[in-house]
């Protein structure tokens, strides 16, 4: 895992291949919100201060956003294509961030609610309007409990209720859950979703890691 460039950039162009046909809209590194632009000053050596330059200062982009143009619900057939964990929750908006490189902590699920905040903020959406999936191949927190099916878990707190994580290594090698088994660390794993990535006929979004 540690020579793949952009995780989830590679992610997002396999799920655009994926679920565009289907009416699902994906997009990468989208702005959750304006930046703000501060003054900095540098001390100059007869103590005064003197304006050196701006610094925009904004959440971070959201790293992969799906969005539903259904009203209700997916549709069967939208079904057969998400992965778990977002097929199970509809949405208008779902977020998806695939934290390869670092165990999930209070400081990485306060960034990602702190994020969706100042998106929902900006573009007039509700909090019940968004979905915050989280992918991890490392040990989920002990105050995320089981909920709607193998490898993804939910926590009973609150301000989590927004919040879905999903264990990479424990998620089913199903077709619909090719685009994120393609990351498994587990070779056999991986061979069968580049498979089942194939058979769905995705040949240029699939990456050497």
């Amino acid at each position: 895992m540690g020579n793949m460039e952009n995780p989830n950039m590679i992610l997002g162009n396999i799920l655009k291949e994926i679920l565009i046909p289907e009416c699902i809209v994906v997009e990468t590194e989208v702005d959750a919100g304006p930046a703000h632009h501060i003054p900095e000053y540098a001390l100059d050596r007869d103590g005064s201060f003197r304006f050196e330059k701006t610094v925009p200062i904004g959440p971070p982009p959201i790293s992969i956003m799906i969005r539903s143009l259904e009203k209700d619900d997916w549709r069967p057939e939208q079904k057969q294509v998400l992965p778990d964990g977002i097929r199970d929750f509809h949405k208008t908006n779902t977020t998806l961030d695939f934290r390869h490189d670092e165990p999930i902590t209070d400081s990485t699920l306060a960034g990602t609610i702190g994020t969706s905040y100042f998106f929902s903020k900006h573009y007039g959406y509700d909090s019940h309007d968004i979905l915050d999936c989280i992918v991890t191949p490392y040990d989920i927190p002990e105050f995320f409990v089981f909920q709607t099916g193998k490898g993804v878990y939910r926590s009973e707190t609150p301000l989590l209720e927004q919040v879905r994580l999903i264990s990479l290594e424990q998620l089913p090698n199903t077709p619909w859950n090719a685009s994120l088994k393609y990351f498994s660390a587990d070779p056999e794993e991986r061979e069968l979703a580049i498979s089942n990535l194939r058979a769905m006929g995705l040949r240029d979004a699939i990456a050497e890691i």
